[in-house]
């Protein structure tokens, strides 16, 4: 598959909602980025232990590096900046510790 991780390597998944927060952004931003195509199709992983889809963040930080525009993202207050998420203070490692 073309867009699976390298071998060894780590699949962060995690809720829309925290992916929002990782970016400073609200969850219906992130569901437009879906929507839109920003965000692809193969971004979007079912979680293993429970119902629903998750959103696989390094995969979606490279879409959204390849699809925002960066001027409009120089405009904003606070621009995307692909690489560096933004913590506010939640341990997104784990399922279990993300806002709901």
């Amino acid at each position: 598959m073309a867009n699976a991780p390298r071998a060894g390597a780590t699949m962060r998944i995690v809720t829309q909602r925290a992916y929002a927060s990782l970016k400073l952004r609200t969850p219906s931003c992130v569901g437009l980025w879906i929507k839109s195509g920003r965000i692809s199709k193969a971004a979007l992983v079912p979680f293993s232990d429970r119902k629903g889809i998750g959103i696989w963040v390094e995969r979606a930080n490279a879409d959204l590096a390849q699809n925002l525009d960066p001027g409009q993202q120089r405009a904003q207050a606070f621009p995307i900046r692909v690489g560096t998420e933004h913590s506010r203070g939640a341990d997104f490692t784990s399922i279990g510790s993300e806002l709901r």
